[in-house]
């Protein structure tokens, strides 16, 4: 029951969050670091700018998640649901629609919750950690298929403001490569 509780009011605090931007550090367990700026807008849609040396920029227009590489300038598509960045993306945020909570952790100052999707649960976990008291998202760590390990921490978010359009715009004539399927 009181993990029942957790994911109800983790489920309900998601979908009072329509926008998040933030400063945020990543780490992952290959020993890569990267930092940038993340904004989220739901519903569908997300954007990742890492700072240089990193070429990469993330995007989500509702439909896909493209990954850029501006140094390459190769885009690759990958359908927004089948990545752990889809739910959260959603108009209504559920943890228990297309994806499953498998474990619920706490400490004195964290809350987790591990989520996976509900039909290929061992392409990976998404691991949500929260400030328990008042419930606040702070990072979350997405586990591959591999095992590795990617820790994405907000440094000073901004919940619920007003974020330009134009941040989410992708313009795809501006790169090789073909959206599949089109």
């Amino acid at each position: 029951p009181a993990d029942r509780e957790a994911v109800a009011r983790a489920e309900a605090y998601l979908n009072e969050m329509h926008s998040l931007q933030s400063r945020f550090v990543q780490s992952s367990s290959n020993g890569e670091f990267a930092q940038g700026r993340l904004y989220l807008q739901r519903p569908k849609r997300l954007r990742l700018d890492y700072d240089a040396p990193s070429a990469l920029q993330v995007y989500a227009d509702g439909y896909w998640l493209i990954y850029v590489d501006t140094e390459l300038e190769e885009v690759t598509h990958v359908p927004l649901d089948r990545t752990p960045a889809g739910f959260l993306v959603r108009k209504t945020v559920s943890l228990s629609d297309g994806v499953r909570v498998t474990k619920v952790e706490r400490t004195d100052h964290r809350l987790f919750i591990h989520v996976v999707q509900a039909d290929e649960p061992e392409s990976g976990t998404v691991i949500l950690s929260f400030d328990p008291d008042p419930l606040r998202l702070r990072e979350w760590t997405v586990v591959d298929a591999q095992g590795i390990r990617t820790l994405v921490a907000l440094i000073a978010p901004t919940f619920n403001a007003p974020i330009e359009r134009k941040v989410f715009d992708f313009d795809q004539e501006k790169f090789s490569g073909d959206r599949p399927g089109g």
